[in-house]
């Protein structure tokens, strides 16, 4: 899942190359938190959180198919990833200090 989102985004943003998404999967969540630019990050929500809100539907969707509940984070914070460090499921820490916005 962390795939499609990462296109669907990468797409839509003016700044690709900043896209990064984690993504961490137990027994019945997954948790997606997708970081880039403040200004994307305006984008990706969307006048109204129209775009954020569809991407949440298609989300949802797909964890629906794998029987699971999906949880998902928008934060204009890019630089908290190591850009090395793309791992498909790692631990999401310091939410603290992220400016993050829930779809």
């Amino acid at each position: 899942m962390q795939e499609l989102v990462e296109y669907i985004v990468k797409k839509i943003a003016n700044n690709p190359e900043e896209v990064q998404i984690r993504e961490k999967e137990d027994k019945e969540t997954i948790v997606m938190e997708i970081f880039l630019s403040e200004d994307d990050r305006d984008k990706i929500i969307g006048k109204g959180a129209r775009i954020a809100n569809a991407l949440r539907i298609i989300v949802e969707e797909v964890a629906r198919k794998l029987e699971k509940l999906v949880v998902m984070k928008i934060s204009d914070n890019c630089s908290r990833i190591p850009k090395k460090e793309k791992l498909k499921t790692m631990e999401v820490k310091d939410e603290d200090n992220a400016h993050s916005s829930p779809i």
